[in-house]
């Protein structure tokens, strides 16, 4: 499980990036990652594409973003690849950033540092609600990936740890209320009915009343527990008030109906089959034999369509093959898409501050000139030395070349993706065709079994 927390940096850039990139704290300096910036040069990169913002009166420099494993859950490796990956999806090759694992205590963490405006439109990054949600989204997603325990994602006001241990342990009587509120809203036929589902579970109910009078919020007292819980956003969070449950209510019912229609207009072999188990199919004897004929037409057009099982299960298999070969394509254009965009930005870099490396080398003043153009000297100097580490002599190799090689594979990228995602959608459809089949041939069985019994009862 990953937790993630960030900030602004208003000053001090370079310390803070010194204090991130501590070689006690990142096995030497192994575990640190930089793109688009020099761990030396950082502060002046970014004060050089901060100065490109149009948003001059904004005081944010960078950003610190950190996030946390669980004890024990993940490798200093593994942590590492996983704040590479969030720093990547995240700022998305156009922010430079400073990344870092620490490995000194028992949580591994990363830090990331990232310059506040982009590269490429000079647009400055905003930090709000919004905005770390995303980044909670992907570094969940990407801990997914990986294997490693994630917080499920929902719409949730912060935590203390004693609750969140709680909640875990489903002891906590916000989190049961939550998650029974959410059941019965899933099922209601209307907001009356809602309440009788909670009464059901054994709530007592006040403020149900609506009109201009009626009270803001609905209040419940949970079984063997002796207070009301108010479904304010302050106790539970957004979603639970009175109006905003109507509204989940009525969009489950449009979700429902739409469903239905959907089912409606679907070939047979497309579609689900129906659940039986229910109370209403067990007491009427009809509407079961119906659902039964039913079953058996979708399981019949389905298997028609698909031909044997083994034939659909090794076909799901070869479709995930493919899938899996294509996401590690994409992975490893992604990671040189990400080396070429650094290479343009540093070729970039190179032909803009040139002018003044040149000025100084035929300047007879060398000490005034360096005191009053120290940065942009600094950073051709960086520029130059990250080129000539991965071979690349600027005389040769020209921004246009760079940037035909990084569109070429761009396109090639666009291309997979779509393949991805085709495959995927295969697999998805080819699965619930499986499920189709297996489950009906376990309802089959039932259903002989059922007769079997009944047919020895009257002999």
């Amino acid at each position: 499980m990953a937790i993630t927390k960030i900030h602004a940096i208003k000053s001090t850039v370079q310390a803070a990036v010194d204090y991130i990139t501590d070689p006690d704290k990142t096995d030497g300096r192994i575990l640190v990652d930089t793109y688009c910036c020099g761990i030396e040069s950082a502060a002046y990169d970014f004060q050089m594409a901060n100065s490109m913002s149009e948003r001059n009166d904004c005081k944010n420099l960078a950003f610190h973003l950190i996030q946390s494993f669980t004890p024990g859950e993940v490798s200093f490796e593994e942590a590492h690849q996983v704040g590479i990956e969030l720093a990547d999806s995240l700022l998305d090759n156009k922010f430079s950033y400073v990344l870092a694992t620490h490995i000194n205590r028992e949580h591994i963490h990363n830090h990331i540092i990232f310059c506040a405006t982009d590269n490429d439109e000079h647009k400055r990054y905003y930090d709000n609600k919004k905005t770390y949600y995303h980044i909670r989204e992907l570094s969940d997603g990407i801990c997914k990936e990986h294997g490693l325990s994630v917080i499920v994602p929902g719409i949730e006001k912060g935590k203390s740890y004693i609750e969140w241990q709680a909640d875990r342990k489903n002891e906590s009587h916000k989190y049961i209320l939550k998650k029974d509120i959410l059941d019965s809203i899933r099922i209601a036929k209307s907001y009356d009915d809602f309440l009788e589902k909670m009464i059901q579970k054994g709530y007592a109910i006040k403020g149900a009343e609506l009109g201009e009078d009626a009270p803001m919020y609905l209040s419940f007292k949970p079984p063997n527990y002796g207070n009301y819980i108010r479904a304010s956003y302050k106790n539970l969070g957004k979603g639970y008030t009175k109006e905003e449950i109507i509204i989940r209510i009525n969009r489950q019912i449009e979700s429902r109906q739409a469903w239905i229609e959907k089912q409606k207009n679907l070939p047979n072999y497309e579609r689900n089959l129906i659940d039986t188990s229910s109370a209403k199919f067990q007491e009427n004897e009809g509407l079961k034999n119906w659902a039964e004929i039913e079953n058996m037409i979708i399981a019949a057009a389905t298997y028609a369509k698909v031909g044997s099982v083994y034939e659909l299960e090794k076909n799901i298999e070869l479709l995930k093959e493919k899938s899996r070969a294509t996401r590690s394509e994409i992975v490893a254009i992604d990671k040189e898409l990400k080396v070429i965009r650094e290479q343009i930005r540093y070729r970039e870099n190179y032909d803009k501050y040139k002018p003044f490396h040149d000025k100084y080398i035929s300047t007879k003043n060398k000490e005034d000139y360096y005191e009053c153009n120290e940065s942009e000297l600094i950073l051709f100097d960086g520029a130059k030395r990250i080129l000539k580490e991965y071979g690349i002599n600027p005389k040769e190799t020209s921004l246009k070349d760079l940037q035909e090689k990084y569109n070429q594979l761009t396109d090639k990228r666009t291309e997979l993706k779509s393949i991805y995602e085709t495959s995927n959608e295969e697999i998805k459809e080819s699965e619930r065709k499986l499920d189709t089949l297996n489950k009906y041939l376990h309802l089959d069985k039932e259903h002989d079994k059922e007769r079997s019994k009944k047919h020895g009862r009257e002999r």
